[in-house]
């Protein structure tokens, strides 16, 4: 991690044989610590599909908690609350709020295709889905960044 960026690869053959590429590659800013990148780069080696990728951006978070484990907190608590949920062409924007100092806090999602992509949203109370589907054909790459 010292460059700020892990990668992970993944190669799946499904059921009917149909085989994947998946490599994702996270990336994080050491000058703008709340900046980071998701890459999804995505290769149909034996087959021709259409993909589809669902991106979460959620604001209902809760910390994580093990009770007998000294080394974190011994309850589910949430100290963040959604006050707003925006979304505006592909991008969403969560304003939050701290439950004792009261500071507000908004992180935004913008999801991107390498190919032409359809586009749908669902906006719930605390969440947003992004879901992108387009088709690939065998050996071409789709690559998504988050």
């Amino acid at each position: 991690m010292k460059e700020g960026i892990t990668e992970r690869r993944i190669r799946w053959k499904s059921p009917k044989g149909n085989i994947v590429s998946i490599r994702f590659s996270r990336m994080t800013s050491f000058v703008r610590l709340s900046l980071f990148l998701i890459k999804v780069d995505i290769t149909l080696e034996n087959c021709n599909l259409d993909i589809k990728i669902i991106s979460k951006h959620n604001g209902e978070v809760h910390n994580f908690y093990n009770a007998k484990d000294p080394r974190v907190a011994g309850e589910s608590k949430q100290y963040l609350s959604t006050k707003n949920v925006i979304v505006e062409d592909n991008v969403s924007y969560i304003l939050a709020e701290t439950s004792c100092s009261g500071l507000k806090v908004c992180s935004s999602v913008m999801g991107k295709t390498s190919k032409q992509a359809s586009y749908k949203k669902m906006v719930y109370k605390n969440m947003v889905e992004h879901e992108f589907v387009c088709h690939l054909s065998q050996n071409e790459e789709l690559t998504y960044l988050q």
